[in-house]
């Protein structure tokens, strides 16, 4: 049984449509956002605080927020196809994560490799044009997360490693989901799995080099985080009603919400499961905000909607637009710290909002064609 969902059937194609999952998406990359101001700033010589704790700790947490949400959504809309279809269709899953993904991705390494290297203003210390092909064949071939691994960064390309890493996941997943009957059982075992390779590469990582590059590329492809968000997804979606009416408790929602808020600040690291047990707090604040009509906090702000629908622009144009405020503030011999922040935002907002409405737009329509 599937309960309190808004499911309409559009243009012969089902959408799901989960409340506050755009907002918690801008709040995702707000995290990311913040973190490499302080980061910019450091590389350009100015007084920052990127070695702040709490600082560090937001990309991270950014990203695995992204990643939780990810597995949700996408574990739960395979579950609803294969109900009402009695079948997983791979390929149109597939043509619908290229026709979302792949446009903005692709430009944004186009003009990495081969459009800011030749633009003075875009030029950052200590980034150059070395192992140039090795670097393009990874990030064309949808891997920026194995050669970040290996230590070769790309300049303004260097967050797309999460990207690798979903459409990786995005690979394997419908194929787990189609095939395994039980979806707890297989959930679980590939979260177990995922952390036995890990802590295996973990063991071996001062005994060759080879070890510590396995354990760096495993580590970056968090397949576990997006497989929690999955776990959320099926106790919902199978109504196991126990789960769900302890995971809406109203005490444990906020504490869940005061541990996650006050850890994050903190900046303190949770040790070897740090992004596991972050992805179960994400995991319930997800639950709760999509599924729960008394969530005790409520993301449903026109504004904060918008912006978590451009989100995925905002993640990948941010670096450049953070550059290019810095940059043009000491042009001006301006060197305000909320001034940075505030062009920073600006200028991303814009340009995310510009590429959304006109250029990925026109290849997000074309998904209903694919259901």
């Amino acid at each position: 049984m599937i309960n309190n969902l808004h499911l309409n059937l559009v243009n012969k194609h089902m959408k799901v449509f989960f409340p506050n999952l755009n907002s918690l998406r801008f709040l995702a990359a707000l995290l990311v956002i913040v973190h490499h101001i302080e980061q910019y700033k450091e590389i350009l010589g100015l007084p920052n605080v990127f070695h702040n704790h709490t600082i560090q700790l937001m990309s991270k947490i950014g990203v695995t927020l992204f990643f939780v949400l990810s597995g949700f959504l996408i574990t739960y809309l395979l579950l609803v196809e294969q109900k009402e279809h009695g079948n997983i269709k791979i390929k149109p899953f597939y043509i619908r994560r290229i026709l979302r993904i792949w446009p903005l991705y692709y430009l944004i390494i186009l003009l990495a490799f081969f459009v800011f290297p030749h633009i003075e203003l875009m030029h950052l210390p200590g980034h150059d044009g070395s192992h140039f092909f090795i670097k393009l064949i990874f990030f064309v071939l949808m891997m920026p997360n194995v050669i970040h691994a290996m230590g070769a960064g790309l300049a303004y390309g260097t967050q797309t490693w999460s990207i690798g890493a979903e459409e990786q996941f995005y690979l394997i997943w419908p194929w787990l989901l189609k095939f395994f009957k039980n979806k707890l059982r297989l959930i679980i075992g590939v979260i177990l799995v995922y952390l036995l390779f890990r802590y295996l590469f973990a063991i071996l990582f001062y005994k060759h080099v080879i070890f510590a590059y396995l354990y760096r590329i495993w580590y970056l492809f968090p397949i576990d985080n997006m497989a929690f968000g999955g776990l959320f997804a099926v106790i919902y979606f199978n109504n196991y009603k126990k789960a769900i009416h302890f995971l809406q408790n109203k005490l444990l929602q906020i504490i869940v919400w005061l541990v996650t808020v006050l850890l994050i600040f903190s900046g303190k690291s949770l040790g070897y499961f740090h992004h596991q047990i972050y992805s179960i707090l994400f995991g319930i604040i997800i639950f709760n905000l999509a599924t729960n009509s008394k969530t005790v906090i409520n993301f449903k702000l026109k504004y904060l909607d918008y912006l978590g629908k451009i989100s995925y622009g905002l993640y990948m144009y941010h670096s450049v637009l953070i550059v290019v405020s810095i940059k043009l503030l000491q042009a001006f011999n301006i060197k305000n710290n909320f001034l940075i922040y505030v062009l920073s935002f600006l200028l991303t907002i814009i340009v995310a909002a510009l590429s959304y409405e006109y250029f990925e737009k026109r290849f997000i329509k074309m998904k209903k064609n694919y259901y």
